[in-house]
């Protein structure tokens, strides 16, 4: 048993889609241009590199343009407060839900 064992937790339980999609979604490299924030002269570097590198076809600096979007949505921990507001939006359905739930039950025992 490795180290990271310690560290990792087990996997094999049922996973939300709803969440695991959200995870995808802010996170995949799909639509990378479009999560990035950029400001104007970055957008104009990138594109011009982008353009250079279709042009004489250098596949290397695609990807160094591509990882350098999917890092600028990381920056400053971006990434994971766009996932916090998500799950957050989402919480007062779930909180609505549960206390339908609650009187139900109540309901029902008596």
């Amino acid at each position: 048993m490795g180290i990271e064992d310690n560290f990792v937790p087990e996997q094999d339980k049922a996973i939300n889609p709803e969440i695991a999609s959200l995870v995808e979604a802010l996170f995949s490299a799909d639509g990378t241009t479009q999560k990035t924030v950029l400001d104007a002269r970055q957008v104009i570097v990138l594109a011009r590199a982008q353009a250079f590198a279709e042009l004489y076809k250098i596949p290397e600096l695609t990807t160094l343009c591509d990882y350098l979007m999917q890092l600028k949505i990381s920056e400053k921990g971006r990434g994971r407060k766009d996932l916090v507001q998500a799950l957050q939006s989402r919480k007062p359905e779930v909180d609505e839900n549960t206390v339908e739930l609650q009187r139900q039950r109540r309901r029902i025992l008596g």
